[in-house]
């Protein structure tokens, strides 16, 4: 007995399933690292725009008061008197990571004094950039050289000083 003519089922090949699987695959090795550079500069640039803003303020509440607003020991708490010029933001990580804390320091003499928001790497919010790019935010914003001037590194944690 005959069996009647059945036409053979369509699909794919392993071989064709093989190929486009690798084509995915080098568009995702192709697009994933730019994908993070792009992620990385939009943190970059806020960043940037943040402490900006906040050295205005704290520049204001100096300009208003005589002096700089005392240092506040916890992370993400407003230092006393910015409460209301500041925006929210202070009291979440960083666009980077990490949290921001205000420090003015207390030498006798207030020519010697420095004045810098510090970005505290932690557990809970660690820094998340590589480090090679937080040379880019310094050459952005400063000398670019993070051993030195108002934007520096410090173990692991940021410095950018607003009175040096």
């Amino acid at each position: 007995m005959n069996e009647p003519y059945t036409p053979a089922k369509q699909g794919f090949t392993l071989v064709e399933l093989a190929i486009s699987v690798s084509i995915v695959g080098i568009l995702a090795a192709i697009s994933i690292p730019a994908f993070q550079r792009s992620r990385d500069n939009t943190r970059i640039g806020a960043l940037e725009h943040d402490l900006r803003l906040y050295e205005q303020e704290f520049d204001t509440f100096e300009l208003d008061n005589g002096h700089y607003p005392n240092s506040v020991s916890a992370v993400g708490v407003y230092p006393e008197g910015m409460a209301e010029r500041m925006s929210s933001a202070w009291k979440m990580p960083s666009p980077i990571g990490g949290t921001y804390r205000w420090v003015y320091t207390t030498e006798s003499d207030p020519a010697n004094r420095s004045a810098y928001i510090n970005i505290v790497h932690s557990g809970q919010y660690p820094i998340a950039i590589d480090p090679g790019r937080l040379k880019d935010i310094d050459a952005h914003i400063d000398d670019g050289d993070p051993s030195s001037g108002s934007l520096q590194i410090s173990g692991e944690n940021l410095r950018y000083y607003i009175k040096l």
